[in-house]
């Protein structure tokens, strides 16, 4: 025989996993609701039809007091509507479900996208934090040791590089890795820099650039989430800053590791379409 702890464990996971999956569940549920809506809405009419034939609203009838065939007044919209509104309540019923769901599963996505903003906010003014607090204690140096540190595993950690993973562009021969996606190209420092001043030049008449643009600039091709990726001029303030740092693969081939994942935020949250 199961415990109660045991059905109030169960019962918790179940629920976490309802929850979890409620915005797939309500639009499931939404996507149902709108051809039961229309199925509802059919049926509906068809009962209309049928009370009102059966109600000879629209028919001749003989009149035994004048001994006469008498034409009917055609009844009003209201005077219908009185008659055969309750066919309706199913279509409306499941109309509201319908809506319902999708206000819902609507509102569930934008709760957790704030969540996830405020998360990545968060993130980012704690590493601001500490590298202000590296650079505060140990001064720019040691600072940019760390740094090179850090650059140094990133690149070891790729191991052999297979010049079939490389992206060639006409910036140069040396050999550069974008932070943001991995990815790993030939260019030049001077590239770089021309394509931070281009894109900065951009930036302040636009006042938004996508990450896309960034790797436009680069050389490199789009990617899935380049488009709803971006830097606004609103909340940096400033220009886009390109943070350069170098290491050396395990083959002891020099790399330039490119990183603009500064202050990099979801498209919607500016409201740019």
């Amino acid at each position: 025989m199961l415990s109660m702890i045991t059905v109030t464990k169960s019962v918790k996971l179940l629920g976490a996993s309802i929850m979890k999956a409620s915005p797939s569940i309500l639009s499931g549920v939404a996507i149902g609701g709108v051809v039961a809506t229309a199925v509802a809405v059919y049926r509906g009419k068809t009962r209309a039809d049928e009370i009102l034939r059966e109600a000879h609203v629209d028919e001749p009838y003989y009149d035994h007091t004048e001994d006469e065939w008498v034409e009917p007044e055609p009844l009003s919209n209201r005077e219908k509507f009185e008659m055969v509104w309750q066919c309706y309540i199913p279509a409306v019923l499941s109309l509201t479900t319908t809506i319902v769901c999708i206000v819902g599963a609507n509102t569930i996505h934008l709760r957790r996208q704030a969540a996830l903003a405020s998360l990545c906010a968060m993130s980012e003014a704690a590493l601001k934090d500490y590298k202000d607090k590296v650079g505060e204690l140990f001064g720019p140096g040691k600072a940019q040791k760390t740094k090179d540190a850090l650059t140094q595993d990133r690149v070891k950690a790729l191991g052999v590089i297979d010049d079939r993973n490389i992206i060639y562009t006409t910036g140069g021969d040396q050999l550069c890795m974008d932070a943001i996606s991995g990815r790993l190209f030939k260019s030049s420092i001077e590239a770089i820099r021309r394509a931070e001043n281009e894109l900065n030049l951009q930036f302040m008449s636009e006042m938004f650039i996508s990450l896309d643009e960034y790797y436009d600039k680069l050389g490199l091709k789009p990617t899935k989430l380049g488009d709803l990726l971006g830097w606004n001029m609103h909340d940096i303030g400033d220009m886009i800053h390109f943070d350069i740092s170098y290491g050396s693969t395990v083959d002891e081939r020099p790399c330039m590791v490119i990183d603009a994942s500064s202050r990099l935020k979801m498209r919607h949250m500016y409201g740019v379409a």
